[in-house]
């Protein structure tokens, strides 16, 4: 391609790109419009899952760790017997988190000095029997 063609070529590629972007804009602020209304009337009919013809819905709850005193936390750290005593000469957030959230599931134990914050957020899936007959 010479130079005009690629030039050419170059300017369809962004604005079909800007269209489609605002295209995907769109439809993303009209999925957020619908999980929020979905998510209403679940908890209005106090369900938790409500399945269709073709996708389930189900409210899930996502639990986040805060660390709320690091001093408390090291200090629980040094005291646990299953805990290496030199894991954690400093804390490292995203690790100690997924320890820690971890822990929260297996045991309910809150470690000292955290608190957690539970996130609800609405899940949806394709039914497989839908999607089986898609498939084949």
């Amino acid at each position: 391609m010479n130079l005009a063609e690629l030039l050419e070529k170059l300017g369809q590629n962004k604005k079909q790109a800007a269209e489609f972007y605002g295209k995907y804009k769109e439809l993303r602020e009209q999925e957020d419009a619908l999980k929020f209304e979905l998510t209403d009337k679940l908890h209005e009919m106090d369900l938790k899952t409500a399945k269709g013809n073709t996708f389930t819905a189900s409210i899930a709850e996502r639990p986040t760790i805060i660390i709320e005193h690091e001093q408390s936390v090291l200090d629980w750290l040094k005291q646990a017997p299953e805990i290496e005593e030199d894991a954690y000469i400093g804390l490292k957030r995203t690790e100690f988190q997924s320890f820690a959230k971890g822990l929260l599931k297996r045991t309910g134990e809150l470690i000292d000095g955290t608190d957690v914050i539970i996130t609800e957020y609405l899940n949806i899936r394709e039914n497989k029997k839908w999607a089986n007959l898609i498939q084949h």
